[in-house]
């Protein structure tokens, strides 16, 4: 008699909607004392990490202090031998909006939609691509002094010749830390039922019925 109504708690196990874990810290950095910071302007600043978890990488957040609420895109950006690639396409682009706030905060966006498959090992870099003028009044906040981070360093373009361009190229700032965090969704894909698979839940729903009717 409970043969059906077994059968459609089994289908509902088996090929029920399940729902996604959220995302998991993976990598982080903030400056116990903060004591360092990179202007928000027309220079390209970068901080490289090292990834620890195997999954999709979702999102990340960057520690600004700024005088007014304004928003900068971030992107993602390969490596080699830990150094960003300048120039190169960006695995992954969202705009970070954050609030007038002088004390340094965590803001941040999701880059799931970008699908970076990513393994513990792998080096990337968290990228402001460089917008506006040096009278910037927002600030990457880190550490020059104090605490740093030991899988990866905050790297920038810099001014040079005459007349005064900007670098091509990244000059690592090897001590030197911007205060970030990255997210990890390891959870898999969600598992969506199959058409077969809810016509046979469909046909022990019925089961169950008619044997209740009778």
């Amino acid at each position: 008699m409970r043969k059906p109504l077994f059968l459609s708690i089994l289908l509902l196990n088996l090929f029920g909607l399940s729902a996604e874990a959220a995302p998991v810290l993976d990598q982080d950095f903030v400056p116990a004392d903060p004591d360092g910071y990179a202007v928000l302007g027309p220079l390209t600043r970068a901080q490289t990490f090292t990834v620890g978890a195997e999954g999709l990488l979702s999102r990340f957040e960057v520690l600004i202090s700024a005088s007014d609420p304004d928003s900068r895109l971030f992107e993602i950006h390969p490596t080699v031998a830990g150094v960003p690639v300048f120039g190169s396409t960006a695995l992954a682009s969202a705009v970070v909006t954050y609030g007038g706030n002088e004390d340094p905060a965590f803001y941040g966006a999701n880059v799931s939609s970008f699908s970076i498959l990513v393994s513990p090992g792998d080096v990337l870099a968290i990228v402001d691509a460089g917008q506006g003028s040096d009278s910037s009044a927002a600030w990457w906040t880190g550490s020059s002094h104090g605490n740093h981070y030991a899988d990866g360093e905050f790297s920038t373009t810099v001014y040079t010749g005459s007349p005064i361009v900007i670098s091509s190229a990244y000059s690592p700032q090897t001590g030197s830390d911007l205060g970030f965090r990255t997210y990890i969704d390891n959870s898999g894909p969600a598992c969506i039922p199959a058409p077969g698979a809810l016509l046979l839940l469909g046909i022990g729903l019925v089961c169950t019925a008619s044997r209740r009717l009778r």
